[in-house]
């Protein structure tokens, strides 16, 4: 319930501003700990500068009977790094609560490639866990 009234939150101030463009994203996530799964929303400028929030959960374990543990949700804000036409780099910066206990913030670089006005694919690499992750996301302009 939490995640819908955050996103249609933000899909409602997105509408309102003029020039920024909101983006939609579907990922997933390797880290050390096994592979996580999320949704995110941002606010994408002209200039390429993003922010918004996020929400991140790792898939269920039966043998361990856990149900979504470790999940991980806040803001993110991405800067542009280079910028070109149909590929672009970003350092992002993850500030977020793991199962509302800890406050952690993890740095991270992505590559865009865009494959048309709305859609592009995002591959990155961040640091969690105190080891690197590997991260694939699509994205789809809302508007």
């Amino acid at each position: 319930m939490k995640i819908t009234f955050t996103f249609m939150a933000m899909l409602i101030v997105a509408l309102a501003a003029q020039s920024q463009r909101p983006v939609a994203s579907l990922g997933l996530e390797k880290s050390v700990t096994g592979m996580e799964y999320g949704a995110m929303a941002l606010y994408r400028t002209k200039a390429q500068w993003g922010f918004g929030g996020f929400y991140q959960t790792e898939f269920p374990k039966k043998s361990e009977g856990l149900k979504g543990a470790n999940t991980f949700y806040g803001a993110v804000l991405y800067a542009p790094v280079m910028k070109s036409q149909k590929i672009n780099f970003y350092m992002n910066i993850r500030l977020g609560v793991v199962n509302k206990t800890f406050v952690i913030i993890t740095p991270g670089l992505e590559t865009e490639l865009i494959f048309s006005k709305r859609v592009s694919l995002g591959l990155g690499m961040g640091f969690r866990k105190s080891y690197p992750a590997l991260a694939a996301r699509i994205y789809t302009r809302i508007l």
